[in-house]
């Protein structure tokens, strides 16, 4: 739990927002996505940290199956990998309402650790899990180009 408090508070004082965007569905915003970096210059191969803020509700299961199925469009996973990160994201993502912020941190060592309203609720190992899970938002075969430029920001 202590080294968990010392990433948050690193976060805090030395990350800076890159861009931000959102995502909505016909006429409701189900959530903004911050993406933050040292300095404001993201780098995939150095820490970043993601933060969702949701504008509706979503249960851990919801957001646990959406993941798994949009890593599975982009190709980057078996089937067995999908199935145990998909267990693992249902096991670490709370049900969250409006207002709520789940943020992923991408550490140094390519692990992902995750916050629910800036508590510590789980982390994943796997180098893989964390570079399929961030290519969500951030990779060229992301379903959301539009996002990805927003929190991108051009570079």
């Amino acid at each position: 739990m202590l080294k968990a408090m010392l990433i948050a508070a690193i976060l805090s004082s030395s990350f800076i927002t890159v861009g931000k965007g959102e995502i909505s569905w016909l006429f409701w915003t189900a959530y903004e996505a911050e993406l933050s970096a040292p300095e404001g210059k993201y780098n995939p191969a150095k820490p970043f940290a993601l933060e969702l803020t949701y504008k509706m509700d979503f249960t851990g299961e919801e957001i646990a199956e959406r993941s798994v199925e949009e890593v599975r469009k982009q190709e980057s996973a078996t089937e067995e990998e999908l199935a145990k990160w998909g267990t693992r994201m249902r096991e670490i993502f709370p049900d969250v309402v409006e207002g709520d912020k789940i943020k992923g941190l991408k550490t140094e060592d390519n692990k992902s650790v995750f916050f629910h309203n800036g508590e510590n609720i789980g982390q994943i190992d796997d180098p893989k899990f964390t570079k399929a899970f961030f290519d969500i938002w951030l990779s060229e075969k992301t379903t959301e180009p539009e996002l990805r430029e927003a929190l991108l920001a051009g570079q």
